[in-house]
């Protein structure tokens, strides 16, 4: 039986997890990283920048439609329920010590400051 790799599988090995590692231990680049280390966004990206994606919510977008092709890549996903609007989110996170709600609170902050940045970039 034949087996393809996906590109998405296929990118991470021109910079091998290891060898990503000895270079942030190296330069320290994770010294200030609390949750999204250094591989993450690296990943992310690379991911980015081969789908030609514009935002970090498109970026976000795509990964969680690419979900399934991802797992090996530590981004798990959180869900939850907002009862106010009878509305379920879905968030791709590499945070497994917070709850659902705190991280679906930090998207809601996050999303509030990329419309003003969007509002800024079209009006000045």
């Amino acid at each position: 039986m034949a087996q393809y790799n996906t590109l998405l599988h296929q990118l991470p090995h021109l910079c091998p997890r290891h060898v990503c590692d000895r270079l942030v231990e190296k330069l320290k680049a994770d010294r200030y990283v609390k949750r999204f280390s250094c591989w993450n966004q690296f990943t992310a990206l690379l991911y980015a920048q081969v789908t030609g994606r514009d935002s970090l919510r498109d970026i976000e977008t795509g990964m969680f439609a690419q979900r399934a092709k991802l797992y090996h890549l530590g981004l798990p996903v959180v869900v939850y329920h907002d009862e106010e609007h009878d509305v379920h989110y879905k968030f791709l996170t590499n945070n497994v010590v917070f709850a659902a709600s705190t991280i679906a609170q930090m998207y809601k902050a996050r999303w509030k400051i990329e419309l003003f940045f969007k509002w800024i970039k079209q009006h000045l």
